[in-house]
């Protein structure tokens, strides 16, 4: 299954699947400067909850997204170097 590395790459971008993703709209979000990678957006976004070692400032109180994330459940999407990467294939 993975493990977490702590890496905090998951806390540093926001990721979403565009589920009819055409030439124009990959062109549209690309020249906004956001990464395509197949059908999924991912947006550079840091946690305000990250600290600079990687380590969440909310850990035992994190919001549920963060807390069930192990790439695991569909539409989440696993960044390149992740310790869960592996478990899923499925990498951004």
């Amino acid at each position: 299954m993975g493990e977490c590395l702590k890496c905090g790459a998951c806390c540093k971008f926001v990721a979403f699947t565009v589920s009819d993703m055409t030439p124009d709209r990959r062109d549209y979000y690309q020249t906004k400067g956001f990464r395509v990678e197949g059908s999924t957006i991912l947006i550079p976004h840091i946690s305000k909850q990250l600290n600079e070692d990687n380590t969440c400032k909310v850990h035992d109180n994190k919001p549920k997204i963060c807390a069930e994330f192990t790439g695991q459940k569909e539409g989440y999407v696993v960044p390149r170097g992740c310790g869960y990467e592996e478990s899923t294939g499925k990498e951004c």
